[in-house]
């Protein structure tokens, strides 16, 4: 339940709970008038991105984000490609270009317009990396962030294959400097 209260705050519309056994596909179908324009699979399962595909209306999208298992497949009828028009697709980090988004989504979080402070579950200290990854197996995490310490002072450039950001730290300007595509945790 939690994580549907979570998808509401992040703007879904309806939510479903299913159980073990129930078509899913049929009930977005059911509940959307014919099926969704798009579907996200976002976990990795090939099941799901199968589900996905079925669920989607004549004409729809389903795109892939999850990366599954190597061996994991996803079955489809190959004809709804052609009669119902449907398309899956993947998308690999939203098929964003770093160089030129991830300043955008940086300067979109830093105007408070992007909430990425909500996903944090947890926070750990960097020793503690081995008792966050067992966590997030165990709570099946979609991410683990550490949030920099210190505030932005708003300004973020990008340089080459870096972004440079200033922030504001103990009452001095701290300049950090990320190469493209970059993940940094700090604490």
């Amino acid at each position: 339940q939690a994580k549907l209260d979570m998808a509401k705050q992040f703007g879904a519309t309806d939510v479903i709970l299913t159980k073990p056994g129930e078509d899913v596909a049929k009930q977005l179908k059911k509940m959307t008038g014919g099926g969704p324009d798009y579907a996200f699979e976002c976990v990795g399962v090939g099941a799901l991105a199968e589900t996905a595909y079925r669920a989607i209306r004549r004409g729809g999208k389903a795109i892939v984000v999850g990366v599954a298992k190597a061996a994991d497949i996803a079955a489809i009828k190959p004809m709804t490609l052609v009669f119902e028009e449907k398309t899956l697709q993947g998308s690999y980090f939203g098929s964003c270009v770093p160089r030129i988004d991830f300043p955008r989504m940086l300067h979109l979080y830093m105007a408070g317009k992007l909430k990425l402070d909500e996903l944090i579950t947890h926070r750990y200290r960097i020793e503690e990396a081995p008792q966050a990854f067992a966590q997030a197996v165990k709570d099946r995490v979609a991410a683990l962030m550490g949030r920099p310490q210190g505030t932005f002072a708003g300004e973020v450039t990008v340089e080459g294959d870096s972004v440079i950001v200033k922030r504001e730290v103990d009452g001095g300007l701290e300049t950090v400097k990320l190469a493209l595509p970059a993940i940094v945790t700090t604490d």
